[in-house]
């Protein structure tokens, strides 16, 4: 018989954020984040301009998710790992990169760990990065929340809470390089499939345009339909593996 394998490796607690690089130029490398060989190191790029896009990804990187001018990368940490750079399309407009790392995850399958995403672009200025809706049919995923305001936080003046559905903040991250602008993250660990609401990163001054990235990334018992338990009857003993 087959029955759906319990959690193998559940999300854990993402580390702190290392130091994001702010440009205006064609490339960025931002500064790893503390890691243990086996974590997926996250990369993510966001330009303050949707159209800008990609010429060459950090290298050993998977894309996770994209849009609107924000890009999600993930990589399997190795013994060892040291910065990459990424390189955009054009050389004036404002952009930021940051990592950090989390425990858990199908680091082993990147390439189909996107249980799904949704990017979104704010139609009218307002104090406020407003993330979108997902549907969940897998247990045990992590939630990203990601986003970027065309503004900077005025030297501390301006304040922001996390979407009300995160369980934590990944950054928080302002800049004056090439047009002022801030980038936001934050995460959720589900243990049961839940649908994920349009939530926000609210800041407590300015009006200007967002624009956002929302992922759901699967655990490693989740991807695709999910392993099974393959138990087979040989010579009066159940033998058991995954499929």
């Amino acid at each position: 018989r087959s029955a759906r394998s319990a959690n193998l490796v559940a999300f854990g607690t993402p580390s702190a954020a290392g130091t994001a690089d702010h440009v205006t130029g064609t490339t960025s490398t931002p500064t790893l984040p503390s890691y243990s060989v086996g974590d997926i190191l996250y990369y993510f790029a966001a330009c303050r301009t949707g159209t800008v896009g990609i010429t060459t990804p950090p290298s050993g990187y998977t894309l996770l998710a994209s849009g609107n001018g924000m890009f999600l990368y993930g990589k399997k940490a190795a013994g060892g790992e040291s910065a990459q750079q990424i390189t955009f399309d054009e050389g004036t407009t404002g952009k930021s990169t940051v990592m950090w790392s989390c425990s858990g995850g199908d680091a082993d399958n990147l390439g189909t760990i996107t249980h799904t995403s949704a990017t979104s672009s704010d139609a009218s200025a307002d104090a406020a990065i407003e993330t979108d809706s997902l549907t969940i049919t897998n247990n045990n995923c992590q939630i990203l929340f990601l986003g970027i305001w065309a503004n900077d936080l005025s030297s501390g003046g301006i304040t922001v809470t996390d979407p009300t559905q995160s369980q934590g903040r990944l950054f928080v991250l302002d800049t004056l390089t090439g047009a002022d602008h801030t980038i936001c993250g934050a995460y959720a660990n589900q243990t049961t499939a839940a649908n994920v609401t349009t939530d926000s990163f609210a800041f407590s001054g300015g009006s200007e345009l967002s624009r956002s990235l929302t992922v759901a990334l699967n655990d490693a018992a989740a991807t695709g339909s999910g392993r099974l338990m393959s138990r087979t009857l040989v010579g009066g003993l159940l033998l058991g593996g995954l499929a």
